[in-house]
């Protein structure tokens, strides 16, 4: 059972550290928010640029979030589990399985979102830039830069998830926290 513990013990250290990128995850998406909401109420296209640059930085911040810590850590808690399931009782395996079934769908929403590369949210940040510049030669635009700055919020809100029955972030780090965490809990105190 050496192995087994082992094995817990790697889970959950990198359990731990998936848990708490989420958390600097959400911080920047959540506050990525709030200088949208600004940038929506201002009509000067200086302080539109001023805050595009702020929500810039917090936007990286939030993917570069995502990639050193969610995509370093949480597959090492993928193929940890894979290896526990192999030595598990039964009993336990099917509580692991129906915890995994409540993560994937989450995890597969936030890879979409916020992927470093190709996610939903770079695209139409993108465009919000190209949509300020033309906004400042033609004032006439600033429905249109508010009606993506608008989908913009939505988009980020839909990845963060708040409401209930939803998949994305907070619900991705409420069933790691609340349902994996005290399992491999359990684990360590079985295997010890």
């Amino acid at each position: 059972m050496v192995k087994g513990l082992k094995d817990v013990e790697r889970v959950s250290d990198n359990l731990s550290k998936t848990i708490k990128w989420c958390g600097s995850m959400y911080s920047y998406l959540d506050e990525s928010v709030i200088l949208l909401k600004k940038m929506l109420a201002t009509t000067d296209s200086k302080t539109a640029d001023n805050l595009y640059k702020k929500i810039h930085y917090q936007l990286r911040y939030a993917t570069n979030s995502q990639r050193r810590g969610i995509n370093r850590y949480y597959p090492k808690v993928k193929s940890g589990l894979k290896d526990l399931e192999e030595i598990l009782p039964d009993n336990l395996k099917t509580d692991l399985g129906n915890i995994i079934r409540l993560i994937r769908p989450n995890e597969a929403v936030l890879i979409r979102e916020t992927s470093f590369y190709v996610g939903e949210l770079k695209s139409d940040f993108l465009n919000l830039k190209l949509q300020l510049g033309l906004l400042k030669k033609d004032p006439d635009r600033l429905a249109s830069v508010q009606a993506l700055i608008k989908k913009l919020i939505a988009e980020i809100n839909t990845t963060i998830a708040k409401g209930a029955g939803q998949f994305g972030l907070v619900p991705f780090a409420a069933v790691l926290e609340k349902q994996l965490k005290p399992f491999i809990n359990k684990l360590k105190k079985l295997s010890a």
